[in-house]
This record gives C-alpha cells, structure tokens and sequence, in this order.
C-alpha cells in the first residue's frame, strides 16, 4: 500500500516521455515534508550518488529539466549525468557563475548565467542534432556544438555528486523531467520558475507641437512632451539638428509618467528634434518632428546711426567747456524708423531720420547711448562719451593721465546656484553675490545696463550662447567684464578645470563646462581688455601657468593702450566657501574706489591680503594673464561715471 501510494505521487508530479528505472532507499515525501538533503520531488540518502536511472534516454535528442536552490556560494554540481563516465553536467562555481561541461569533463565552458543563493531557478539543457543549448530559467545562457559519447558500461544515471571533484550540491532539486525530444524555447518557458518580464517601449507624446511638421517666424519655441513608460526611465535625449541638447527638464507630473520642458533656440530653416527614450527594461524608443524657422527677409538690417555734432572719433571722449551740449546726428533704414532715444529719452526725428537734442552735461564724464529702432523692430545703437573739464581747453588728446576709451563696456554676469541633479549640492549666495557686482557696474562705473548680461541659473548652452553673441557683437574697441559664482570642479587625471552650469550631472563630464573653453572665447571674442573673475572652487586652474607679477604701477594710459586677457579668482586649486569673502572685498573696494581709473591688477591688490586674513580656510586670490589668449600686457581699467 504504501510503495502504491509512493508510485501515484511520483506519477502526478513527474511526467515523462521515457520509460524510467528507479533505485532509490528511502521513500518519496511531498516538498512541504523536506527541510534538508537531497531531493528531486522526494528526499534521498546521502549515501546514495543518484536519483534516478534514465535507462532509454536517447543521446541524439533530449532535454533535461530540474528546479533547484542552492544554499551556499561555492563549487558545486546541481546535476551530472552518469555515475561513472560523467558525459553531461552542471556547474555552479564559488563566484554564482554557471557552466556547462561535458563528456567527462574534457569541454567546459562558462555561461552567462549567475544566480542567487537560497533562490529557486530552472536549469534546462536541450540537445538537438549536435547542437546543446542550455537555459537558466527562460533565459538561454550558453549554446555549444557538442557529439555527447558515453562509452561502453557508461550510463544514464542523474547524480547531484562528482566525486572525481570532490564536490556535492548542496541545495534542493525538484520537479525533474526528461524528455525524448528536443525542447523549443517557448516550451522551456514554460518551465520556468523566473520568467522574464516583457517590458514595453516608452511612449512619447509630442504637445507642442502637436504636429511631425510646422513653421514659425519666432527664433525660439517652447518644446512640451509627455513621455508613457510602465517602466522607469533609464535614458532620455533630447536632439536638436543631430546634436544632443542640455537643459531640458523632466519630471513626473500628474497628466503623464514623465513632462518634457524646454526652449529651443531655432536656426534659420528646417530644425530636426528626436526625443529618444530608453526605460529600465532596455527598451528603447524615438519621436522626430520638423519645425521650421522662417525668418522675414523683407527687412532684417538695423538703422545705421551717424552721429554729426559734436565730433566723435571712434566714441573717443571730448573735452568740452560748457554746460549743454547739442546732439546732433542721422538715424538711416529702408524700411522706417519707430524710435529714436538717447539715454533712453525720446529724441525728435523727421522723415530722413535727422534728430536733435540738447542735452546738460554734469562735470566730469558724461556717457551718452544713442539707440535706434526700425519698423520691423531692429535695433542699433552707439555709444560715446563727454568729459566736461568746466573751463579747460577743449581737446580731442588724452591728458596724461586720461585714456582714450573708444569703446563701450559690456559684462556677462553669471550666478549658479541651483542645480538639477541632486546630486551636486546647491548653494545659497552665487546670485545675490553676482547681483552686488552687477549693481556696482551699473551705477558707478561706465557699464550701461543694456551692455550688461545677467544670467541666473543658466544652463551651460545658455552661456555659451552668451560668449557667441560676444564674439559677434564686440568691436576690437570694446571691453568685457566675465564673472562666474557657482560650483567649480579640478579633474587632476584630465588636468583640467570646469565650470558647473545648472544642468550640470555629477557623473557625465560631457555637461560640465571646461576652462579650455572658457579661454578659447576669451582668445576668439574682437575685445581690447576682457578680465575674467570667478568665484568658485578651485577657479586657479584658469591659469595654464603662474607668474609673480610686480605691484608697481604703470600709466593707466599705457596700461589702457595695449590688449589684454586677465582673470582674477577668489582661491588657487582649493575649494572656497560658499559665504564669499573674496566677492564681499571686491564689491567693496569698487564702492570706496575715489580714483577716476581703476586697473583690475590694482584693484585685486587692494583686497587680496584682507581675502587671507578673513577667509575661514585661508583661501588665497589669484591675478594674473591668462597664457595663449592674446593678452600684450595692457589692462582692464574700470573708469568711474
């Protein structure tokens, strides 16, 4: 009765295609009854090397199936078949790699399989024609072209112990089949304890615009995608005209998985954007749609302004002896003027573009903006200067100590602080830090507000954009202000500097901003004097190399006279905190400065000892030239209003 019982149990969990020989000593127990040995739905002696004898099994077509669990990390054997002359097994090694071994172990290979300890898997092999594949689970791990022999007295015995190694599984085994018959990969599938999980492709959604196809006259277009993914992101691109973008945002939101944001600056003609998207299953997916900017060609050239009274020699200043002075000048363009200001006040013009203006003068320099706008809303603008010396001699020459600034003075001001990876910390002060400055040029130097850029929390294309419209606007005349406040990073292995914009990611240096472009922009924008100032950490690496450089002083004039591409920084190759002495002393030497000109080497003097003294980590400021920009030993000069 009980061998009839022990028989019906096998029968319902085995089912085979073979005729099957059993030798075993103990009987076959339901899974829930084991908590130790050796098991194929059933427990067995330890003293016993098998668990059942395949006596028909065919060596030209078969699979082999089993289920198993292995408690430790270490070499052993889940199954080998035959007790003698070992033709087919397999491994686990002490690292949870599988491999595959065969004919008495004279070919082993390591498969792509890796398990986990106490974790129940399916090892399946299949073996068709000379061709084995093997699977862990429903994955295939390994495919091999294998002839299996088993030589004479070998056998077809199903063993979990390999006393030539010395090893034994340690573990459980259970539903073991065996077929006659070679195995698809659907059916071994269904075998499967662990089944891989089908994952689907993302979905992308374009909103705006809602169309593969359109056009627009504005340069800029507000791009707006939903993105669908059952799974979360792993990867995500935005790419505009081939070239990956920055500064996109994408968060989770309420109406999708995943909101895209961002402002695309357009280029004249078609415009290609494809959003790629891959999610945690390795699923990727695209969308690309086409707009096309299409610029008015009937009028896209500004005014051209002449400026006839009084006598202006490359916006030089003018020494005058009297209290008011007439403007007097031309403002031409084919297709009409709208307006006409000077200091921002209306000025009267006729139909030819004439205007006039009497305007009083203040003693001293009197700095003066003529800007004009057509009727398709394109501007131009020049700029000159008035010194009024009261009763002096009129004269178109610099004084000894006056300079020929012809001219104008522009800064691009920049404050980070806020960062969208969360892995790089934000700070609390580069913004009002930038701000201070950009309040000091504006009201006390000749820095007009419309030549000042201030970006807060921009992204790198965004000052990089900056720099461009530099190099294409600024006039061999001009000078240039650059300041940064944020995160600073030193990469010893690349030698090299970088600037942290706020799309910035901590792990791909691709979004970082180099300090060798900083200073190809310093080398390529047409500018007289630019002076770069930067408050980060380790802003030093700006330097390619370090000079002492004497403090005696030189005519500002000569100073004035010939090129150059300075940088000042608030430490060496250090980190500085984020409460900045360095700005603080800056913003405040420029707020008590008495002296009409003001050279930026000067000016660091005046405060690079107190940066030492009431810095907390004794950071130490850095001036010098920055090598290889062009800079012929002039200087920026910061002339007073």
């Amino acid at each position: 009765m009980k061998n009839s019982l022990a028989l019906m149990l096998l029968a319902s969990v085995l089912f085979w295609r073979l005729t099957l020989n059993a030798q075993q000593s103990n009987p076959i127990f339901d899974d829930l009854n084991i908590q130790t040995g050796y098991y194929c739905d059933g427990e067995y002696s330890k003293s016993t090397d098998y668990a059942k004898y395949l006596s028909n099994l065919s060596l030209s077509n078969f699979t082999i199936s089993c289920q198993f669990n292995a408690n430790e990390s270490r070499r052993h054997w889940v199954f080998v078949m035959g007790s003698g002359y070992r033709w087919l097994g397999f491994l686990i090694n002490a690292n949870n790699q599988i491999s595959f071994t065969a004919n008495n172990q004279d070919y082993t290979q390591l498969t792509d399989g890796v398990i986990e300890p106490s974790k129940w898997y399916t090892a399946t092999v299949v073996h068709n024609n000379g061709t084995t594949k093997v699977f862990l689970d429903d994955k295939e791990i390994g495919s091999y072209q294998i002839e299996f022999v088993v030589p004479a007295g070998g056998d077809n015995t199903f063993t979990t112990t390999n006393y030539s190694n010395g090893t034994a599984f340690k573990g459980y085994i259970r539903a073991l089949k065996v077929w006659n018959e070679s195995l698809t990969p659907e059916q071994v599938a269904k075998l499967a304890v662990n089944k891989t999980k089908t994952a689907e492709a993302p979905l992308i959604v374009f909103r705006s615009p809602s169309l593969s196809y359109t056009q627009t006259k504005e340069s800029e277009f507000e791009l707006i995608a939903c993105i669908e993914s059952s799974e979360i992101l792993k990867t995500f691109q935005i790419y505009i005209n081939g070239y990956a973008s920055r500064g996109f945002k994408l968060a989770e939101n309420n109406t999708c998985a995943y909101a895209v944001e961002k402002t695309i600056e357009l280029i004249e003609g078609k415009n290609t954007i494809k959003i790629v998207a891959e999610n945690s299953g390795g699923i990727s997916t695209s969308n690309t749609f086409v707009i096309e900017y299409i610029i008015d060609k009937k009028d896209i050239t500004p005014p051209e302004i002449k400026i006839i009274s009084p006598t202006v020699t490359r916006g030089s200043i003018i020494f005058e002896a009297t209290e008011t002075i007439e403007v007097k000048g031309v403002a031409t363009d084919a297709g009409g003027l709208k307006s006409i200001t000077i200091n921002e006040i209306s000025a009267a013009f006729d139909a030819s573009g004439n205007f006039t203006q009497n305007i009083d003068l203040e003693e001293g320099q009197n700095t003066f903006v003529v800007v004009a706008i057509d009727n398709s809303g394109n501007k131009n603008s020049t700029a000159f200067t008035i010194q009024n010396k009261g009763n002096s001699t009129p004269s178109n020459e610099p004084e000894e100590n006056q300079i020929n600034a012809s001219g104008n003075y522009y800064a691009l001001i920049i404050g980070v602080e806020e960062y969208q990876d969360p892995n790089i910390t934000s700070l609390d002060q580069p913004i009002k830090d930038a701000e201070k400055l950009y309040n000091i040029i504006s009201t006390n130097y000749t820095f007009a507000s419309q030549n000042i850029k201030f970006l807060k929390n921009p992204g790198a294309n965004e000052i990089t954009a900056a720099l461009e419209e530099y190099y294409t606007k600024l006039s061999k005349e001009d000078n240039l202000l650059i300041f940064y406040a944020g995160h600073g990073y030193w990469d010893e292995k690349f030698d090299q500097g970088y600037w942290l914009a706020a799309d910035a990611e901590r792990s791909n240096r691709g979004t970082w901003l180099s300090n060798s472009t900083i200073r190809d922009y310093m080398k390529a924008i047409p500018a007289k004097h630019t002076l770069l100032i930067t408050d980060a950490c380790f802003g030093g690496g700006i330097f390619k190399s370090r000079n002492a450089f004497s403090n005696a002083s030189v005519a500002i004039n000569q100073l004035y006279k010939y090129p150059s591409r300075k940088a000042m920084t608030s430490g060496a190759l250090s980190e500085v905190p984020d409460q900045s002495v360095f700005i603080q002393l800056l913003v405040s030497r420029l707020d008590e400065n008495m002296e009409k000109y003001l050279s930026s080497e000067e000016l660091f003097n005046s405060f690079k000892v107190a940066v030492i003294n009431n810095s907390a980590n004794g950071q130490i400021p850095q001036y010098g030239e920055v090598k290889q920009t062009g800079d012929e030993g002039g200087d920026f000069i910061f002339i007073k209003k």
